[in-house]
């Protein structure tokens, strides 16, 4: 198969490089113009499952007793709150906030019924309050009253009697509250398997209405929180105010996110740049990895953006991964063509670029089975009890080799993370490749030596001998064994078992081979 491969890259790649550029240059063309479509969604929905039943309880209450997102302003005056200077500077926020098209109210501590400043019933009360604007109104009785009153004490004003909080609601978007509030109905019945072919076919007619609406909304939110905090600059020189509030912070989140790919790809180009100039010395070099890194940049961003598939805040850092991977891959290329360069200086450019690409093409190692696992134990310390019968290690075990459908004796090669000795003998027992209380007979007269030994482990060192990379050199090397090319080569190995560091959360694998 990859022989066939490696033919058909000659007869189609390699020998026609003009044309295999124009496309690529038309291509990028292309997904570049989806880079403008390209959104990272901040909502609740892409941080929650579909399934998730108290997300679904949440949204039924709301049904019943609907809420609304609204922002809240923090002022800290110079002078004292109760000031005439300082209800100035309130009363002409609450005018310009109020003046802003998509805000709806504004209620300040100007607004809010003073009870205990009036000397009546509580029914006379109810429509003759006073407020700190009223004409007669007694501020030692507003000020005790304000700084007493669960109704506002840490609610429209902070204990100290300093700071006041202003509520600044935005307009309320009924059509697409309901679109959102069906659309979570049906998203919750699919995701548990109740949807009806009626539902099914609604929520496709409902899918395309939500997104749009939703993008709608958060540019309109865009541009009145931009609105909101230039009115807040122009009285920053007369208090002290904040903004906070979810429709900001959401708002926010998506700008620090944006601003954080463009910061870490910034930086990891010049990272890039020096790396590649040092190693390499040769300016086709550095550009070559660089021209990949934008390519596939762009490729993967115009995609995203085209198919309207929309970047979570959690799966932002895959840009970061990319970069680090397209950098990566690079550099063995070159590596393996400057080293080929070496040996045969008499090739052409073509038979070294063929030779570099069919070298590097390796059969595929798959992941047969995977699991990661935490004790009881671990809401209490990182470190769990030695003398328990049963540990995550041997809960990984058995969903593991669950999964890859083979036992411990088709493992063969054994690759453990080795921090200490004695752990090592722990985790043998652990995952199953003996009993509890035998891991010292099990290790006796070579078994775990290459090259005669029954079960090779660590066949290149390990952390306490190759160096301690944390156990990634151990995965590098069961690739090396099942692709049938390292130096202390398994005879015949098809199956092996990685797994992390146990007496902690820890994780664990088997990869089978492909020869």
């Amino acid at each position: 198969m990859l022989r066939a491969l490696s033919d058909l890259y000659d007869r189609t790649i390699l020998a026609y490089p003009r044309l295999v550029l124009l496309t690529l240059a038309v291509l990028l063309v292309v997904f570049g113009a989806g880079i403008s479509q390209f959104r990272i969604d901040a909502s609740a929905d892409s941080l929650l499952l579909d399934n998730d039943a108290d997300y679904q309880a949440w949204r039924d209450m709301t049904k019943r007793y609907p809420t609304r997102d609204f922002l809240f302003v923090t002022v800290t005056p110079k002078a004292d709150l109760f000031e005439p200077a300082s209800r100035a500077i309130i009363a002409s926020l609450r005018a310009d906030l109020k003046a802003l098209p998509e805000v709806e109210s504004v209620l300040t501590i100007l607004d809010v019924p003073l009870v205990k400043n009036v000397e009546a019933s509580l029914s006379e009360v109810a429509t003759k309050y006073r407020t700190l604007e009223s004409p007669e109104v007694d501020l030692a009785k507003a000020r005790e009253e304000l700084l007493s009153s669960p109704l506002y004490r840490k609610v429209a004003i902070s204990e100290d009697g300093r700071t006041t909080a202003i509520r600044v609601m935005f307009k309320d978007h009924p059509d697409f509250a309901k679109i959102r509030v069906d659309r979570g109905d049906l998203v919750y019945k699919r995701a548990t398997g109740t949807l009806s072919k009626e539902e099914a076919d609604r929520l496709a007619l409902v899918e395309p209405a939500y997104q749009l609406g939703k993008r709608q909304l958060e540019e309109t939110n865009r541009a009145a929180i931009e609105q909101v905090r230039s009115v807040l600059d122009k009285h920053r020189d007369q208090a002290q105010i904040n903004l906070g509030g979810l429709p900001m912070i959401t708002n926010d989140l998506i700008s620090f996110v944006r601003s954080d790919i463009m910061v870490f790809g910034l930086g990891a180009l010049v990272l890039a740049i020096t790396m590649l100039g040092y190693l390499f010395r040769e300016v086709r070099w550095v550009m070559i990895p660089l021209a990949t890194c934008v390519y596939c940049t762009v490729v993967i961003l115009g995609t995203l953006g085209l198919v309207g598939w929309e970047l979570t805040v959690i799966s932002s850092n895959f840009i970061a991964l990319t970069l680090i991977l397209t950098i990566s891959i690079n550099i063995h290329l070159i590596v393996h063509y400057m080293e080929l360069y070496r040996e045969h200086p008499d090739y052409s450019q073509f038979e070294l670029v063929r030779l570099t690409a069919r070298d590097m093409a390796k059969p595929p190692v798959y992941i047969s089975g995977i699991g990661f696992g935490a004790g009881h134990w671990n809401h209490r310390s990182i470190v769990k009890d030695m003398d328990s019968v049963h540990s995550e290690s041997t809960v990984i075990a058995k969903h593991v080799f669950r999964d890859a459908g083979i036992t411990h004796k088709d493992i063969d090669v054994l690759f453990i993370y080795d921090h200490f000795t004695p752990l090592v003998l722990m985790a043998i027992e652990d995952y199953g490749f003996c009993k509890r209380g035998e891991g010292k007979d099990f290790v006796m007269n070579g078994r775990l030596r290459w090259p005669d030994g029954e079960l090779p482990m660590n066949t290149s060192g390990g952390n306490l001998s190759e160096g301690y990379m944390h156990g990634m050199q151990n995965t590098i090397e069961a690739v090396r064994q099942l692709r049938g090319v390292a130096r202390c080569q398994v005879k015949n190995a098809r199956h092996a078992f990685v797994s992390a560091g146990n007496a902690v959360p820890t994780s664990a694998m088997i990869l089978r081979g492909s020869l």
